[in-house]
């Protein structure tokens, strides 16, 4: 028992040594770059990828965006004085909206008012069709007329049933590329009934 006990020993003796030998070259050649198991997630370390956007589609977006917050400076500016005729409401503004803003500012002036404070707008979301006839960028936005106030000119006393249901409301602007390369908003509907 003894003679078989140690042949086998040192049978074992050389089984575990050549296992101890095999096990070390396998963690020598994968020791430098451990395999991780596959996985449908990015690893923690990889970056995100994100969608490019089409160049041509971000400018018309930064042109139509400067476009409506030009307007809105230009119109509450000419407001102040009631000019149907400010000179800078031509360079945000176009077609059928150009002819009524006029409109409506000279109504103010007719009545001997105008309009005080400074609108604020903060665009929502933006969507692009250059393929439309025009190019068309459609904003929607949130209008914050917290600071209006419209007012006779002669002595600022506040016109009679002129305040708004809401200050904030949200509206829809359609901003078109015109014949002579210029992005101007050519309609702007106000959402007076829902509030942002």
């Amino acid at each position: 028992m003894r003679a078989h006990g140690k042949t086998s020993g040192s049978a074992l003796a050389v089984v575990c040594a050549l296992g101890a030998v095999v096990l070390l070259v396998v963690a020598g050649c994968t020791g430098g770059s451990p395999t991780a198991a596959p996985s449908s997630e990015p690893a923690p370390s990889s970056p995100i990828a994100t969608p490019t956007v089409d160049p041509s589609v971000a400018a018309a977006t930064e042109a139509a965006v400067a476009a409506y917050n030009g307007y809105f400076t230009a119109y509450a500016a000419a407001a102040t004085v009631a000019d149907p005729d400010d000179p800078n409401l031509s360079r945000y503004v176009g077609g059928a909206l150009l002819s009524l803003s006029r409109h409506n500012l000279r109504v103010l002036k007719e009545h001997g008012a105008v309009e005080l404070g400074h609108p604020k707008t903060t665009v929502v979301s933006t969507h692009v069709d250059l393929a439309a006839s025009p190019p068309t960028v459609t904003i929607e936005a949130c209008v914050d007329y917290s600071d209006y106030r419209l007012v006779y000119k002669a002595n600022q006393s506040p016109v009679p049933n002129s305040s708004l249901k809401l200050s904030r409301y949200t509206t829809t602007a359609t901003v078109n590329l015109f014949v002579d390369g210029r992005w101007l908003v050519a309609g702007d509907t106000p959402h007076r009934d829902t509030p942002c």
